[in-house]
């Protein structure tokens, strides 16, 4: 399953990242961006990961301020 020659493989993370927090299975965003499942999942994973680390970060600010 190859993605579109134009589009680069940050841009379908972007659009995939998207999907993830609007809740959208990773087997349907896999499908409209024409990628693997596991892709869509690896990536998923490396996302939840920075949303968590980012949170984290937010709420250590607010305990020194």
């Amino acid at each position: 399953m190859d993605s579109k020659p134009s589009e680069s493989s940050y841009e379908l993370r972007l659009q995939a990242a998207e999907r993830f927090a609007q809740g959208d299975a990773s087997a349907v965003i896999a499908k409209d961006l024409r990628v693997s499942v596991r892709s869509v999942q690896r990536w998923r994973h490396v996302w939840e990961g920075a949303v968590h680390v980012l949170w984290a970060r937010r709420g250590r600010r607010r305990c020194r301020g």
